[in-house]
């Protein structure tokens, strides 16, 4: 299992870093249907390993995920979100 960059929270939760992209061409946008937990349908997603850059993390994760390299990106959103637990067992993940 990799190390994932965590935090706690000021109730002692532990907190999970990730990213996400929204890839657009051409008004269209690149889906992934998961074949794990959380099943359904989403933008390229995953955790920051612990010592990584949240931009390393997202190039790294885009990659992985579709085969594509990130050209250029821009931060379209960030929060915290609760109630969002992931298969490594963190209820909160601050993207």
């Amino acid at each position: 299992m990799l190390n994932v960059r965590m935090s706690k929270g000021a109730s002692g939760e532990v907190i999970h870093y990730s990213v996400g992209a929204v890839i657009e061409r051409d008004g269209k946008y690149l889906l992934i249907d998961r074949a794990r937990p959380p099943f359904g349908w989403a933008c390229s997603s995953g955790h920051v390993d612990s010592g990584e850059e949240a931009e390393t993390a997202l190039v790294r994760e885009v990659k992985e995920e579709t085969g594509y390299d990130v050209v250029e990106y821009d931060l379209v959103l960030e929060k915290t979100t609760v109630a969002n637990q992931c298969t490594r067992g963190a209820t909160v993940h601050h993207s």
